[in-house]
């Protein structure tokens, strides 16, 4: 859809200059009259305004959009990637959720790695980013 609008928003571009090469021919062999410079005018308007609006318009689309992809569902695929931000807040989330429920999970001071500083599992004693051990001596 992204590509079309663009191509859509060129086209008209080029209809654009088109009809001002045109509009400047029938000036000059009209002696400069003032009714076809307006008609022209308005032409132009409407072909580079609607191609600003095309091409404005394609910028909102991504690939996913294309693909069909949900918002949950980019999050999902995401949350799958070590050192993402989805999987740092899904890990995050794990990590509260465990909390309120009331599992023996340990607090720790920081739920970020000292080294690569990516959220933790704290029932994990690595990183599982740069692999760094999390056991103190």
């Amino acid at each position: 859809m992204k590509f079309f609008l663009r191509l859509v928003s060129l086209f008209l571009w080029f209809w654009a200059f088109i009809f001002t090469m045109a509009g400047v021919l029938v000036v000059i062999q009209t002696n400069y009259y003032i009714g076809p410079i307006f008609i022209f005018l308005i032409i132009i308007s409407i072909f580079i305004y609607l191609g600003i609006y095309l091409w404005k318009k394609s910028m909102k689309y991504n690939k996913t959009i294309d693909q069909g992809e949900t918002a949950a569902e980019r999050f999902e695929r995401e949350s799958e990637i070590s050192g993402s931000k989805a999987r740092q807040q899904k890990l995050n989330d794990t990590i509260e959720l465990d909390i309120l429920k009331g599992s023996d999970v340990e607090m720790v001071k920081a739920l970020n790695c000292p080294n690569c500083a990516a959220a933790l599992n704290p029932k994990e004693n690595h990183c599982e980013y740069c692999g760094t051990s999390l056991y103190q001596k």
